[in-house]
């Protein structure tokens, strides 16, 4: 990373800043980072925000509505 640009192809985006961690995403050269920080787990790793084109699932069958945003924010 350069000026908060990505320099390689196929750079992972890890779940953790491990290499033992799931990679969820890719960036490839010329892709930029959002205000990329250094990770406060382990400083060898920028704390990134997901690119837009990042997704991530869930089985549906483990999914029921509960509530709207009120229901969360009571929770919390």
């Amino acid at each position: 990373v350069l000026d908060n640009v990505v320099e390689g192809n196929r750079v992972n985006i890890r779940l953790e800043p491990s290499l033992d961690a799931p990679i969820v995403a890719h960036m490839n050269a010329g892709e930029k980072l959002e205000n990329p920080s250094v990770s406060p787990i382990n400083t060898k790793w920028f704390e990134i925000t997901p690119p837009p084109q990042t997704r991530f699932y869930i089985a549906k069958e483990f999914v029921e509505y509960a509530g709207g945003p009120e229901v969360k924010a009571q929770m919390d």
